[in-house]
């Protein structure tokens, strides 16, 4: 068997042959440079034709960067509350630490993020000093990641301080770029956060212009270099060595820094660093990790003192409420249970459950049901901590307008929300609601189940009453009359009103019955329901009508 060596086409499509594939099937084989066929010449076959693999597009991506610098300070006056007096917020309480955010009255006073501790004590006579608590931190960044989902499902977190969203399919909906950045900048400015926002079609763009050009708008890659290279390198927070050998360079700007040749230029950033600026211009496309919300709410809450009753829980609680509204807003959805554990010092807890009618996202309405629950509610200890936990939330029916001389359409809404009230304010054990039953027997035609679930079962098919009229209001044991002459006596003779109505009926489950129904009317114009025994000849009172 002879051999022959068979070279594969040079030139172009040795250059390009990241781009072509062997017509084979086989999508993963490289392109060879120099193959060896071992097969005889005769029956060798002809070179497999290389051809273009078409790129797929992929639809262009648009990051919003939302910079967060004071948050440590917003985390920890969550916690603690807020302050009149100037107040910072440090890295470490050693003598290293510095400055990482301040509230208003310290930046009136001339104390900035960077200064060191000594500074920034001379800068005011009243300073109060709080050391970072990078927990709390995180949890502010994921409550805000949860609040953004009402302008995005794409969501990435980029610890400590900044949000990525992917608002590309947003600004159609937002009326565009500019007016997206005003509506995240106003809601975060609600939650008490003074924010840095950029858009650019990278993400890493988006960072380093919320950095250092705060409201930057780049909405085509065409721009995103010209844009790119007015920054400063200090944009890119690289290390503090990095940053001195690129000003020892004369390095002052990113356009400085990609003109370099990029064989030096690795040597000197690493390898890591020159993909970063590969990324911010477009060349390289690193994955981001997408932040997924998590399916119920939990919100936890410390008290600045021990409260020691129920009314002092209420504005902690409407914090809770709120965040939670957020929550269930950014996901279209409401929740019908939740629970509040009222964590005391002592290291026990007390459970208070909370239930609607119907789901809800409203944080007055749950509001309003905590302050009828808490009226009756007795605190065991005084309380140190609040936590919320809410059922697994659902979708919630639209409200709609009544029309004109139409029924209100939201008077179901009415009812149940005082329905809502009177479990709250009562107990779920004191309001019933009636079912009906296909019996004869009135004690089996009904049974009072929770309200809830009457309200589920008036969707069932109803059930045709073809008998008399009967009163609402049953007694639990009918009443024994006396009789003058065949007569029944309640307060007085009673005066028949209809036709005897028999029910026969019960022989089959050992509670049979057999009694000739009347409506009577007593002396004092009171409708009643009574009943005459067939075996014992005896009357009974059974019922009142309304």
């Amino acid at each position: 068997m002879r051999q022959r060596r068979v070279r594969a086409p040079s030139s172009t499509t040795a250059r390009q042959g990241a781009d072509y594939l062997h017509v084979t099937g086989d999508l993963f084989a490289p392109v060879m440079r120099e193959a060896v066929l071992t097969e005889p010449l005769e029956q060798s076959l002809p070179m497999p034709a290389l051809v273009p693999v078409s790129r797929r597009t992929l639809p262009p991506l648009l990051w919003l960067a939302l910079q967060l610098p004071d948050l440590p300070l917003i985390a920890l006056e969550r916690l603690h509350g807020s302050l009149a007096q100037p107040r910072a917020v440090l890295s470490a309480l050693s003598a290293q630490g510095v400055v990482v955010a301040v509230n208003a009255a310290a930046r009136t006073a001339g104390v900035v993020s960077g200064m060191s501790i000594g500074t920034a004590q001379t800068q005011t006579a009243v300073l109060d000093l709080c050391t970072r608590d990078q927990v709390l931190e995180a949890g502010e960044l994921d409550r805000l990641a949860q609040w953004a989902r009402c302008y995005t499902s794409w969501i990435s977190l980029v610890p400590p301080n900044t949000l990525l969203l992917e608002v590309q399919g947003s600004l159609g909906l937002f009326g565009g770029a500019q007016s997206l950045l005003e509506r995240v900048q106003a809601d975060a400015s609600r939650q008490g956060h003074a924010v840095r926002l950029a858009i650019a079609p990278t993400a890493r763009a988006a960072l380093w212009l919320a950095q250092g050009a705060n409201g930057s708008m780049v909405l085509s890659r065409a721009r995103l270099a010209s844009v790119l290279g007015r920054l400063p390198v200090t944009v890119t927070g690289w290390p503090s060595q990095v940053l001195s050998d690129c000003t020892r360079l004369g390095i002052t700007d990113l356009a400085d820094l990609y003109r370099l040749p990029r064989a030096g230029l690795c040597l000197r950033l690493t390898p890591q660093r020159l993909a970063e600026l590969d990324e911010a211009y477009g060349r390289y496309e690193a994955p981001r990790r997408r932040y997924v919300v998590p399916d119920r709410f939990r919100g936890d809450v410390d008290l600045l003192f021990e409260a020691e009753n129920s009314a002092a829980l209420l504005p902690y609680c409407e914090q809770l409420f709120v965040e939670m509204e957020r929550f269930l807003r950014a996901r279209g959805a409401g929740v019908a249970r939740i629970v509040l554990l009222l964590r005391q010092h002592l290291g026990t807890s007390q459970r208070v459950p909370l239930g609607r009618s119907r789901a809800t996202a409203c944080a007055k309405d749950w509001q309003s049901l905590l302050c009828e629950r808490l009226a009756r509610e007795q605190l065991h200890a005084p309380v140190v901590s609040i936590s919320l936990r809410s059922d697994t939330p659902s979708a919630i029916e639209q409200g709609t307008a009544a029309l004109p001389e139409i029924a209100d359409a939201n008077s179901s809404r009415a009812f149940l929300t005082l329905l809502d009230t009177l479990i709250a304010r009562l107990g779920s054990h004191r309001v019933r609601s009636v079912r009906l039953h296909s019996q004869h027997r009135p004690e089996a035609a009904w049974h009072a189940i929770a309200p809830i679930k009457g309200l589920e079962s008036a969707r069932l098919p109803a059930i045709e009453i073809t008998h008399n009229p009967r009163p609402v209001w049953l007694l639990s044991v009918p009443e024994p009359l006396s009789s003058d002459n065949g007569v029944p006596q309640y307060s007085g003779p009673l005066r028949l009103t209809s036709e005897l109505e028999r029910i026969e009926s019960g022989w089959w489950d050992g509670q049979a019955i057999a009694r000739d129904y009347y409506r009577a009317v007593t002396c004092k114009g009171v409708r009643v329901w009574v009943f005459r025994e067939h075996r014992t000849r005896e009357w009974f009172l059974h019922g009142i009508f309304g």
